[in-house]
């Protein structure tokens, strides 16, 4: 087995996450995921309801996220320029956009 200076910190990063994860739930609810009494379509019903819950906050990150701004800032950018910057090298048009920037912020 390898050892942990060679494994992706973020996969170590997960696996603690399930281990802090195991030991909440077992203090919440007294039991873990090799219990018995529920029904195969139970677990499936819990799954759903969890990827629900994960599609939420997909949203929720998509709709607020910290690169909104930027993406305002580029498209006021495009349309001030109003394809003007057609057929231009990256780094003229990045020197335009932080020009942009610079005078309208």
């Amino acid at each position: 087995m390898v050892g942990n200076e060679h494994r992706d910190p973020n996969v170590l990063a997960v696996v603690e996450s399930h281990w802090q994860r195991e030991q909440r739930g077992l203090a919440k609810y007294g039991v873990d995921t090799t219990r018995s009494d529920l029904t195969d379509l139970q677990w499936v019903q819990h799954l759903q309801e969890e990827l629900m819950d994960a599609a939420v906050y997909c949203e929720r990150l998509k709709s607020h996220s910290r690169f909104r701004p930027l993406e305002s800032t580029i498209q006021a950018f495009l349309v001030a320029q109003g394809g003007s910057m057609v057929g231009e090298s990256v780094e003229a048009v990045v020197r335009a956009f932080v020009e942009f920037c610079e005078h309208s912020g």
